[in-house]
């Protein structure tokens, strides 16, 4: 793609806004002469500035010189961003925050009802290219820049285009997932160690069966109960692992975790609600 004729803003350039941006650089939907970036710390924009791309001197700039502007900010910096924002004239720009817990309703209110926004809810494999996106844009949208927004979170894995009022269960279920997994793979590697394999080997092949597996499921013609059946011989040892998965009620325990991330999400929601417009 490349060569746009126009300017991606991108207000913060951290861990997940530089990852976004340089994905879309990588892939080469982006060229350094499309993009306008700026960040509160100055080492992040520098080190931006030698590879060719522009930096803006403040959000003023970066909205005057932007037609679609992503913003990657924490969710405690959004009340002063979206403030500054709320009094730039925004016009036919196309708003894309990943700022979690913001709804577009809310941003709206702050922003003008008439603004473009694109609401998503990236996860963290996504600063490896596998990661998952949710993407909702109820309300007014400029449909002319949707396939760049979804090309730019597509070079960096999978892209859902959802009702917003998923996002709360998604914020559960992949934005919080790789935490929870995470959480898994700990326990399987403290197992491992207690049964005996050195920590150096228990590590690398708890991560390496948590990969396989996702690759196998990814590939893999069957469904996720037909891959565990054909690794569950009669009378063998997953048979007898799973069978105390069941007497632990680990399945419901699960359920229960996700179900508590999705309520907390929802809270969150609230919370930045009344925060954000009082």
């Amino acid at each position: 793609m490349g060569n746009l004729g126009h300017k991606v803003g991108f207000l913060g350039v951290g861990n997940m806004g530089s990852a976004i941006l340089n994905g879309a650089l990588n892939k080469g939907i982006l060229g350094a002469q499309d993009i306008l970036a700026l960040d509160k710390v100055q080492e992040r924009t520098s080190k931006l500035k030698d590879s060719g791309i522009n930096i803006a001197k403040g959000i003023e700039e970066l909205v005057e010189g932007s037609k679609t502007i992503f913003l990657c900010v924490k969710p405690q910096d959004s009340k002063e961003v979206l403030d500054t924002l709320s009094k730039c004239e925004l016009g036919k720009r196309l708003i894309v925050s990943i700022m979690a817990g913001v709804s577009i309703g809310t941003m709206r209110r702050l922003l003008g009802l008439e603004v473009s926004i694109v609401r998503a809810m990236p996860n963290t494999p996504l600063l490896v290219g596998e990661g998952v996106t949710a993407i909702s844009y109820n309300g007014h949208r400029r449909e002319e820049h949707l396939p760049l927004v979804k090309a730019i979170f597509g070079s960096l894995g999978l892209v859902f285009e959802v009702d917003e009022t998923l996002m709360d269960p998604i914020t559960a279920l992949s934005g919080s997932g790789p935490g929870f997994v995470f959480k898994l793979m700990e326990v399987f590697w403290e197992a491992g160690r207690e049964l005996g394999i050195p920590e150096g080997m228990a590590k690398e092949m708890v991560i390496q069966t948590f990969l396989g597996a996702a690759r196998l499921s990814k590939e893999s013609q069957m469904e996720l109960p037909q891959l565990r059946e054909m690794v569950t011989s009669k009378g063998g040892t997953t048979e007898a692992g799973l069978k105390r998965f069941s007497e632990l009620n680990l399945d419901r325990s699960l359920k229960e975790t996700l179900k508590a991330a999705s309520s907390r999400a929802s809270a969150i929601n609230e919370e930045l609600s009344l925060k954000l417009t009082q």
